[in-house]
């Protein structure tokens, strides 16, 4: 998919092209890394929830994935989970419903009210969302570079 799913079709190929002479190394560093990810989480989880993506993405143009990069990472970490024999739970549903799943599945105390954690959760993201979606709105103002220096970056890779 390439380092940018989310990348139009001509840029993935220039830059497909421009890395084509580190395409072998990367292969088998990315090997070993997955090798070594997959030893210590074997070590270290007992079990392991997923919780799949059940809402489009937001339609801004910044988003570095794309809905097939999405619908392949979720395949390709339920395999791995599969082939490392970890049990595994997915949880769908609205934050409520998967939460109540969650604790049911493995058994887990309630501290407080589901509904009142969800609405404590969404009121900490929504506050980390304006602080970066501020912090986004600098950064592209700082990117409006001419066609040369973005062609630049993107090869540089």
């Amino acid at each position: 998919m390439g380092i940018n799913p989310g990348a139009s079709w001509p840029l993935r190929v220039v830059k497909g092209i421009a890395g084509l002479p580190v395409k072998k190394f990367y292969k088998q560093y990315m090997d070993a890394y997955g090798t070594v990810t997959k030893a210590r989480a074997a070590r270290i989880y007992d079990a392991y929830v997923h919780l799949p993506v059940e809402f489009d993405m937001k339609p801004d143009g910044h988003r570095p994935v794309s809905e097939p990069f999405r619908k392949l990472s979720d395949r390709l970490l339920l395999d791995t989970i599969k082939e490392m024999g970890l049990p595994y739970f997915v949880a769908t549903g609205s934050i409520e419903e998967r939460v109540h799943k969650i604790t049911e599945a493995f058994n887990l105390p309630c501290v407080i009210p589901v509904d009142q954690a969800v609405e404590q959760a969404q009121q900490r993201v929504a506050q980390a969302t304006a602080i970066l979606e501020e912090d986004d709105r600098f950064h592209e103002a700082q990117r409006q570079k001419s066609l040369t220096q973005r062609l630049k970056y993107a090869l540089r890779y």
